[in-house]
């Protein structure tokens, strides 16, 4: 929902001409004006300020935009006559035009062209804000889609060319694969004859070599099956020999399903910070335990804390010169390490915060899950599609940031898509202001993993790459990467001129 569309297409002299019927209001930053179920008695058009429009969903209010000067506000509901289903609020000092219906029967009695010409300057915006309801319809399902890795499955096993089930590759892969299954077997098995609630030691330890054995397989042989002009052929194959095993754990299930239609949603990044294993019985919870130790998942809750070191060295900075610092997280899930820092750091309440996802359920969460410890900092929870933002087809007046940052979108993207990102961040920013961008580097030892098995297909980028993204932008070269712990998950960092 863009409530600001109609400036695209504002006629200045129109304008200037309608407003003597209207009354000049000051509104007190903080001030609601409009709230769900107010009777739509007028509309306003913004002369001055930003206003937040939002809604509420389970105690959680969900922005949806933010308006500027030369828009107008709550025409929809003055003209159709219903209750207002939206609340408004000033987030500055702002001043508005007020029309009334006194004044509009003011302005088609004394100018009856200037009135029928308002109308239609009304009635074009409008069916362009309806046009971009239209169009959006399905938001996640059109988020998946646009993502360049998007809700992949398995398509099935076809039958394999004799040339390739007799060559030495495929007869290693198949018994390295028939051990795995017949170890597999033993194991749950032997779990589902122990009564007890634990799993014991030993069979952990088995169980977890086992995995850890075919995970091997597949880093060794995976460069070699690629080359291979039947490799679909082949990674459907052990896709199936794998399948039923690994899907007994709660995280590589979601992984593959993607219930929210693109891989790697908030709740199961949540899942991997968590990192507490649940699966479908006793064998579930050790596989996804062993799942949740791997190298992906632990670059993942390892650049969480490189985040906060990141956006606590960049707020002190900001913060020797101004009272607060603000702070724009794009694509932001649970947004853990945001709220680390809000209630870990002894500035926190000088935060001013905005996390834009365009799922509705992720902000959701943020808000009720994570966000549970009592701060005075301000956060906002705004629902957009980053990649329409990015692109000019959604505008919102964010006003500047001091640190925009992503940690998990760009690995989805096309560099067209994160060039187009890079810049757009560039023009949000405040000068000195910094953009940290997250990306899988191509060094992930889990890569065939996630991309054979878990259908979790990244773009994965390596420094140079990265760097060459941000130097074709008004960012110039001036970039630092940096790396987790783990030496998987960079991130690129780069500094707005002051």
């Amino acid at each position: 929902m863009e409530t600001n569309d109609n400036t695209s297409h504002n006629d200045p002299e129109l304008i200037k001409r309608i407003l003597p019927y209207a009354k000049k209001r000051r509104i007190p930053e903080g001030d609601n004006l409009i709230h769900t179920g107010m009777e739509a008695d007028y509309f306003y058009y913004v002369n001055k300020g930003v206003f937040e429009v939002s809604y509420t969903a389970k105690q959680t209010p969900i922005v949806v935009a933010l308006i500027g000067v030369g828009a107008f506000i709550g025409e929809i509901g003055f003209f159709d006559g219903k209750s207002r289903t939206r609340n408004i609020r000033a987030l500055s000092e702002s001043e508005l035009s007020v029309f009334d219906r006194l004044a509009m029967a003011r302005m088609q009695s004394e100018d009856a062209v200037l009135y029928v010409h308002f109308l239609e300057y009304i009635l074009r915006s409008i069916c362009g804000r309806f046009r971009q309801v239209l169009s959006d319809r399905g938001p996640l399902a059109a988020y998946a889609a646009a993502l360049t890795t998007g809700k992949e499955h398995f398509k099935g096993v076809k039958t394999l060319p004799a040339d390739v089930l007799g060559s030495p590759l495929w007869q290693r892969i198949t018994s390295d694969l028939n051990d795995f299954r017949a170890g597999m077997f033993d194991v749950a098995y032997r779990i589902q004859q122990d009564p007890g609630m634990e799993i014991s030691p030993d069979l952990s330890e088995q169980g977890e070599n086992l995995l850890n054995q075919v995970t091997h397989t597949i880093r060794r042989y995976g460069p070699e099956i690629d080359k291979n002009t039947n490799s679909d052929l082949m990674w459907g194959y052990i896709f199936k020999e794998i399948f039923p095993y690994i899907m007994r754990s709660r995280f590589a299930e979601r992984a593959y399903y993607k219930p929210k239609g693109y891989a790697g949603d908030y709740l199961l990044i949540d899942w991997i910070y968590q990192n507490e294993p649940k699966g479908d019985g006793k064998l579930g919870y050790l596989i996804d335990k062993w799942m949740l130790q791997q190298v992906a998942p632990r670059a993942v809750r390892s650049r969480r804390g490189l985040l906060i070191r990141l956006i606590d060295d960049f707020a002190q900075e900001v913060l020797e010169s101004t009272d607060n610092i603000r702070i724009m997280n794009l694509a932001s899930g649970p947004a853990r390490e945001l709220f680390d820092i809000i209630t870990g750091k002894p500035y926190g309440d000088r935060i001013n915060a905005v996390c834009v996802d365009i799922d509705s359920e992720a902000l959701e969460y943020a808000d009720q899950k994570v966000n549970t410890i009592p701060h005075n900092a301000t956060v906002r929870f705004m629902q957009e599609n980053v990649i329409k933002w990015a692109l000019g087809r959604a505008r919102h007046d964010f006003g500047e940031q001091d640190i925009i940052y992503s940690s998990g979108l760009c690995d989805y993207l096309s560099d067209r898509v994160v060039s187009t990102l890079i810049e757009k961040c560039y023009h949000q920013l405040a000068p000195g202001g910094r953009l940290m961008i997250g990306n899988f580097s191509p060094v992930n030892p889990d890569r065939y993993h996630m991309d054979q098995v878990l259908y979790w297909r990244l773009i994965h980028r390596a420094p140079e790459e990265l760097i060459q993204l941000f130097s074709e932008s008004a960012f110039g070269g001036d970039i630092e990467i940096m790396s987790e712990d783990e030496g998987v998950n960079l991130f690129a960092i780069a500094r707005r001129a002051s």
